[in-house]
């Protein structure tokens, strides 16, 4: 971790041990959808808590590189509408390259609708998490390929409550300003207190020119929850750091904030940067 003035970006830098590869292989791919054979894109590819991971490209291609210490392991390929599957490492390294990976749609079941007369209902929205930030204190999330890397903030709902919307506040430092893309990601909790299932039936993308300030999406399925639960952004580009995410103050001493550096890796609490990450929700 360490502060740059320029203006003063904060880079999360994840330090990551060396580690010498034996007989390591770089797997290549696609993943394409089942029924209509085209590549999915941004596939999450990777072996689970172990930082080795990576995303899809917009055409479905991807590059991950394996090693003999990961013989047992198997490798997932997720996406949000599609049925995860998991393949052994050693069966992937005896395929032929590029391999091709077939992901089957996920079923859409429609709930039981019931019609009933109610009274009318007062509902009030509520701003959880971040509601100001600095765009002077700037932060990411840092990996060896940054693909697939995420922060997540938690959300007190304090009882039951519908997610109308999520924002960001970034600030995007690339002097050509190109249109940046971010996966933004709604978990449950799960017992250990990081981000658990996705509460999502569908991806959301979102893609900006935005050079400075709160970047909003507001949701089109309704999502109703009873409990704390994870608002998160992922980086889908290899190797860039655009954008940058804003913090409140430099200095956080909180529980609410998970990161981790690389696509399915292992979720660390972060302590000192709090990103400013916010929900609007409906009571």
């Amino acid at each position: 971790m360490k502060k740059v003035n320029t203006p003063l970006m904060i880079g999360l830098l994840l330090c990551f041990c060396s580690i010498t590869l034996y007989g390591s292989n770089t797997i290549k791919g696609s993943v394409i959808n089942q029924k209509t054979k085209e590549g999915i894109p941004y596939v999450n590819v990777g072996i689970f808590d172990k930082n080795i991971g990576t995303v899809t490209t917009e055409n479905g291609e991807f590059e991950l590189i394996l090693n003999s210490q990961y013989l047992g392991e198997f490798v997932t390929f997720s996406s949000i509408g599609f049925k995860t599957k998991e393949i052994a490492v050693s069966e992937l390294l005896k395929k032929e390259t590029p391999v091709i990976i077939v992901l089957e749609e996920k079923e859409t079941i429609l709930d039981e609708v019931l019609i009933s007369v109610r009274k009318k209902r007062k509902y009030k929205t509520r701003t959880l998490g971040i509601k100001r930030a600095s765009s002077y204190y700037l932060g990411y999330i840092g990996g060896e390929k940054k693909a697939g890397a995420e922060i997540a903030r938690k959300m007190h709902p304090r009882g039951r409550a519908t997610i109308v919307s999520a924002s960001v506040y970034v600030k995007n430092m690339d002097i050509e300003k190109k249109p940046y893309t971010l996966r933004l990601n709604v978990y449950d909790v799960d017992k250990e207190g990081n981000p658990g299932n996705i509460l999502l039936s569908e991806p959301v993308y979102i893609t900006s020119t935005r050079s400075d300030g709160w970047l909003r999406h507001t949701f089109k399925e309704k999502i109703v929850v009873e409990a704390p639960f994870y608002i998160s952004y992922e980086w889908l580009t290899t190797g860039k750091a655009t954008p940058f995410i804003a913090l409140k103050g430099s200095l956080y001493t909180g529980d609410a904030i998970r990161t981790r550096s690389i696509s399915l890796g292992k979720w660390k609490k972060e302590r000192g940067f709090n990103f400013a990450i916010q929900s609007v929700v409906l009571k």
